[in-house]
């Protein structure tokens, strides 16, 4: 029979209920919920795997108790596992109740279809509640609580006991299921956690979401505990017979995101020690580590659904092993889902990217990991590659939008799209002396210069700080005197020195920026053309 361990999918299952509870007590976000409700159906789909599987063990050993003609020893086994059985089922079958019953509970009605919004695939409208979980779990003498507590601590004091009836569970360890604070490896050394009883650790400020999670990890571990003493039990001992094999493999996830190794194993079922196979997957060899072949493939994406995001694919695989003087074959196939990675992308600019500017972006595929080694391709422009893995550049050039492709070590994630705009046109700064020039009073005729500065927008500042540098490449001042143009001077940059047109009290001097540029990150300068009223100053003189 199968050992009774966790399985590597469990316990990546384990590992992320760890890690959204850390979340959990930083923010209470939509994505958070989101990860819960995943993890969830993630608990519920190995609680079904399980419960098929140990429900097989329990059949194979009334078969196998048969075929070895009733012992005493084989019966007295498998009458505990068919109690042991239906002690599990009982269990588990009451921790779907609460959990149905506090949905509907938080939820308002008892119509499972009104407890769950289909726009966000299915998500409990109420997955944020928190104080009604409490209410109906811990609070108040809670009898569903109760119930729970009891329920899973005397479920754990009957495996205790069998292990004083079976020499074989002797060394089996079955820590309580519902620890209070005090005695919880975690949190008994926390002052802030170890006062509190099992319903307020997994139930107070809990969320609906991760309440209904933490009921599916509780029904799972009831379920690891009787695989493991199921596995325990052997019959037929002293006769052991191999004299039929199958084709099996094991997936750790059948679900990948595109870009991600899949891993997992191709083996027989009936291993014989002598007997080793030779198996390909789509016909290459695959490594064999103790009779078992063990392989490792980067999944690809395609055609993904539309709804789920994701897309099922298969690879043939083949055994051929020696048995009984001649050589038998196998073929099956793996069988397995690639999740649409997806793509997230920062950028300075809010809305849509700079045309003909650099637009630094950051390019992220959080599923990938330190897996992730990108490349990327543009349509619409050019991109390449910044200093820090993510990190690009994009140079739009077409008016309508730029698309960028993401590739990781070969394997297409998909692409973005972006629009594009115009870069805007700067703003003017006019000073004197270090000050603003009094447009509405006008200044004395003794000042020596006038700086003007282009000041670009500070959106595309903030976006494209490199390509935001202006420069005024050519200025014409004009001495105006009652109407009439006495002196005309031009200057090649934004200083202009009044002195040379020498004006008097009741004078102005016009001035327009013939020609502002530009300078781009690549230090090229284009002309910037601008509507005549926003280039124009007059700037009058008095006493």
């Amino acid at each position: 029979m199968a050992g009774g361990k966790e399985t590597p999918r469990q316990k990546l299952i384990g590992l992320m209920y760890l890690v959204l509870l850390a979340l959990l007590a930083l923010q209470v976000s939509d994505t958070v919920m989101e990860r819960f409700f995943f993890l969830e159906s993630s608990l519920i789909r190995a609680k079904d795997e399980s419960t098929t599987r140990n429900i097989n063990r329990v059949g194979a050993m009334v078969k196998k108790v048969a075929e070895m003609g009733n012992k005493p020893v084989d019966v007295a086994k498998l009458t505990a596992a068919q109690e042991l059985r239906a002690k599990t089922k009982q269990l588990v079958e009451k921790i779907a109740e609460i959990r149905q019953s506090v949905i509907f509970y938080c939820s308002g009605t008892k119509n499972e279809k009104e407890t769950i919004d289909p726009e966000k695939g299915g998500l409990y409208i109420q997955a944020k509640e928190e104080q009604k979980v409490a209410e109906y779990l811990e609070l108040n003498g809670s009898k569903e609580g109760k119930a729970l507590k009891n329920g899973l601590d005397e479920y754990v004091n009957y495996l205790n006991g069998l292990k004083a009836k079976f020499p074989e569970l002797a060394n089996k360890k079955f820590e309580m299921l519902a620890f209070d604070g005090k005695d919880d490896p975690i949190f008994k050394n926390n002052p802030e956690q170890k006062g509190k009883n099992f319903l307020e650790l997994n139930f107070h400020h809990t969320p609906l979401v991760a309440a209904v999670a933490v009921l599916a990890d509780k029904q799972n571990k009831v379920l690891n505990y009787e695989a493991d003493v199921l596995s325990s039990f052997s019959v037929g001992e002293e006769v052991i017979t191999f004299d039929e094999v199958v084709p099996m493999y094991s997936l750790e996830s059948r679900i990948v995101a595109a870009g991600t190794k899949a891993k997992g194993k191709i083996f027989v079922a009936g291993k014989d020690s002598k007997l080793i196979p030779t198996i390909s997957l789509t016909g290459a060899p695959v490594k064999i580590v103790e009779g078992v072949g063990e392989f490792e493939f980067t999944a690809s994406g395609g055609a993904y659904d539309p709804e789920t995001r994701r897309v099922k694919q298969t690879k043939a695989f083949h055994i051929s092993m020696p048995f009984k003087g001649s050589t038998k074959e196998f073929d099956g196939k793996l069988e397995y889902e690639v999740a649409e990675p997806q793509i997230e992308v920062s950028s300075g600019a809010v809305s849509a990217l700079y045309l003909e500017c650099n637009n630094p972006l950051k390019i992220k595929v959080p599923a990938l990991g330190a897996e992730y080694n990108p490349s990327f391709n543009c349509s619409g422009g050019s991109i390449k590659k910044g200093a820090s893995i993510g990190d690009a550049i994009v140079y739009p050039t077409n008016p309508a939008g730029v698309e960028i492709g993401v590739n990781s070590d070969g394997t297409n994630l998909g692409s973005v799209k972006f629009k594009t705009k115009a870069v805007p046109n700067p703003s003017f700064e006019v000073k004197t002396g270090g000050r603003p020039v009094d447009f509405l009073k006008g200044e004395r005729n003794n000042i020596i210069n006038v700086t003007i500065k282009a000041i670009p927008d500070a959106g595309f500042a903030a976006a494209c700080p490199d390509d935001a540098v202006y420069q005024i490449a050519s200025c014409e001042a004009a001495l105006i005197v009652g109407g009439g143009v006495r002196k005309t001077t031009r200057f090649t940059s934004g200083v202009i020195r009044v002195g040379d047109l020498n004006p008097n009290p009741g004078s102005r001097i016009f001035i327009k920026i013939e020609k502002l540029v530009r300078i781009t990150a690549t230090g090229d300068q284009k002309e910037v053309k601008m509507p005549d009223q926003s280039r124009i100053f007059n700037i009058s003189f008095i006493e």
